[in-house]
């Protein structure tokens, strides 16, 4: 992050977290976002994914992956998230 988005960060401006629908109980939570739709799920018997697909292109990423349920892969898509929104800003003097 720049000195610019540091500054707007400690006064308080930040992302909000993503909104996820689902459960884990369910094996599979979306978020949906300006950008495309976030999701967690279960693969592969007890390995937690978290992916993103785009709006605009239609891209798929695979953010994270572990073993130990979704919050891990819920961390990343709010990283990404963020990253997403944080570049997209200009702070000016």
């Amino acid at each position: 992050m720049t000195a610019a988005l540091d500054d707007l960060a400690a006064r308080g401006v930040r992302v909000k977290a993503l909104e996820w629908e689902g459960s884990a109980e369910g094996f599979f939570m979306r978020a949906l976002s300006l950008f495309g739709e976030y999701q967690v799920s279960v693969e592969y018997g007890d390995e937690w994914y978290s992916d993103f697909t785009g709006n605009a292109d239609g891209r798929s990423i695979r953010l994270s992956s572990n073993q130990d349920g979704p919050v891990v892969p819920q961390a990343a898509a709010q990283a990404d998230y963020e990253a997403c929104i944080m570049a997209a800003l200009e702070v000016t003097p």
